[in-house]
């Protein structure tokens, strides 16, 4: 099982994608982008990645920040043998990427964008009352209630699972064989 505060996969089996390269994904000074993010080939070179929007070719197994191990708190992971230490950007992530049939949960709470892995407000908003099989996809790397044109990727499983941090929204998804929500 592979855990975080905010992603965890709870069964089933993935693939290793392999690794892109993190130089053209946006991050704020100070910010992670989040284990759990989805990502997808940027559009200008097959080996970068981007934010998956309205589809995604995996999930990011590490986190990532500015700093990886060069960073205080990084050596300090790295010295004690943490493996799920930070990566630094522009440095290449690991993507794993769901068979269907596989379930994962996802926590967040707030609108589309970096650092957030559930759309609670907005357009595509999830909360904790979404009902069972209701299909989802990501726009910026979250995940949210598909849209029309949207790449169907998961089906909601249970939208109100025990929280990490209260005030979240954290739901168990499971994958499906990608498909064109009309």
């Amino acid at each position: 099982m592979y855990k975080s505060d905010t992603f965890q996969w709870v069964w089933g089996k993935w693939d290793h994608y392999g690794t892109l390269k993190t130089t053209l994904l946006p991050i704020a000074t100070g910010a992670v982008v989040p284990r759990g993010t989805h990502l997808d080939i940027a559009s200008t070179d097959e080996h970068e990645a981007a934010l998956g929007s309205g589809s995604a070719i995996g999930i990011m197994v590490q986190d990532l920040d500015e700093e990886g191990l060069t960073g205080l708190q990084g050596f300090q992971d790295f010295t004690i043998g943490k493996l799920d230490r930070n990566v630094k950007q522009p440095r290449p992530v690991s993507l794993r990427v769901p068979h269907v049939g596989a379930m994962m949960e996802f926590e967040g709470l707030g609108t589309l964008g970096v650092g957030n892995l559930v759309v609670t407000s907005g357009t595509g908003s999830i909360s904790s009352s979404t009902a069972k099989r209701t299909e989802l996809s990501v726009t910026m790397g979250s995940l949210r209630v598909a849209q029309s044109g949207d790449t169907v990727l998961y089906l909601m499983e249970k939208a109100d699972v025990t929280l990490t941090t209260v005030g979240n929204v954290r739901v168990r998804v499971k994958a499906v064989g990608h498909y064109l929500n009309p």
